[in-house]
């Protein structure tokens, strides 16, 4: 009597299926956008208090990338919104910055 699996089992060497994938890709433009779908809820709800929305905004961005900057909301004409920007007060180190984090 012989027991068991009398199936094939085939062996794909090289390929492995993994849909879950641990490692973060996003980039600090990416993440900007997040904060700016977060800040544009905040100034629904507080209406008037933009200022201190744009501290936690910053906040935030210095939590992951942090740097010699702050965050402030700019015109932008191309697409004809206000979108969230960073600011430097240096020109070099918003070179270093963009050097270490692009």
């Amino acid at each position: 009597m012989k027991v068991g699996y009398k199936g094939q089992v085939k062996v794909l060497p090289g390929r492995i299926y993994a849909p879950y994938n641990p490692f973060e890709t996003t980039n600090w433009q990416t993440h900007l956008e997040v904060i700016q779908l977060q800040y544009v809820q905040w100034t629904g709800i507080y209406k008037g208090r933009i200022r201190h929305g744009l501290e936690d905004a910053t906040a935030l961005m210095q939590k992951r990338y942090p740097g010699p900057y702050h965050v402030i909301e700019q015109y932008d004409q191309e697409r004809g919104v206000y979108v969230l920007q960073l600011e430097f007060e240096d020109l070099r180190e918003k070179t270093m910055w963009l050097l270490k984090w692009s």
